[in-house]
């Protein structure tokens, strides 16, 4: 479970993106009419809408709270204007964290905060599965992740568990992941035996012509000693870098 930023946090992220989230509902140039009616093709869809509300009624719920409890029952307060009231909550975050639903206000606001940056700043990073992962007792996936942030910077490359992110490797412990996925199994195998065998470890249907076709096409492939057979280890890392880098 990800840990909730400081409320501060997320409330300033709100202050700073709340703009752009209505910037499809109020700029001439936000969204295409849709053809055959007159409702607005927003990007995101209603989502933004839901999200609005979501964001607008949390903070507001906690603005009148501080005022009237807090601070001063006459202070002035327009839940009108989100990015004022996420800035004066700034001022009073600990307040609101001493409250008995603080923690939950807590998770709550950062939730949101976060399902508001997604939403402006969508991310193209590609998360693609590797195979399960191997640390023990771990139900797991290992994904390849890929791809530009949302400022279109480049992510950088990683393989990280989807259930657990402590078991992650970087792109140059690759190969130390590709020797974890080793078992009892030969190490050395046909391409039938082995594409059983990939099979079962990557959860993907992978039969014995494709291994042929691999050697045949891809220059970096490891070549079949003269006997026919594979190694094991070696074919199951070429298999996770390859994976890491194609598009999901």
């Amino acid at each position: 479970m990800t840990t909730p930023a400081p409320l501060h946090v997320s409330l300033t992220s709100i202050a700073t993106h709340w703009h752009r989230l209505l910037e499809p509902l109020t700029s001439s140039g936000g969204g295409g009419v849709v053809s055959g009616s007159k409702d607005v093709a927003l990007p995101g869809g209603t989502g933004r809408i839901s999200l609005a509300k979501a964001i607008a009624h949390q903070l507001a719920y906690w603005g009148y709270a501080v005022k009237d409890q807090h601070a001063c029952a006459r202070a002035p307060i327009d839940a009108h204007d989100v990015p004022a009231v996420a800035r004066w909550l700034i001022e009073h975050t600990p307040w609101i964290e001493a409250q008995n639903d603080g923690p939950e206000a807590v998770a709550t606001i950062d939730e949101l905060s976060r399902a508001l940056e997604r939403t402006v700043e969508p991310s193209k990073i590609r998360r693609t599965p590797v195979g399960p992962c191997p640390q023990d007792g771990c139900e797991g996936t290992v994904r390849a992740r890929l791809g530009a942030d949302g400022d279109g910077t480049d992510a950088g490359r990683d393989l990280t568990c989807d259930a657990d992110a402590t078991h992650a490797w970087d792109e140059s412990r690759w190969r130390d992941l590709g020797r974890l996925l080793g078992d009892e199994a030969p190490a050395r195998m046909r391409p039938e035996a082995l594409a059983a065998w990939m099979s079962e470890r990557f959860r993907r249907p992978i039969n014995a012509a494709m291994i042929r076709k691999w050697a045949h096409r891809h220059a970096f492939f490891p070549s079949p000693a003269d006997d026919g057979t594979y190694d094991r280890v070696a074919v199951a890392e070429w298999y996770i870098e390859r994976a890491a880098t194609q598009a999901a």
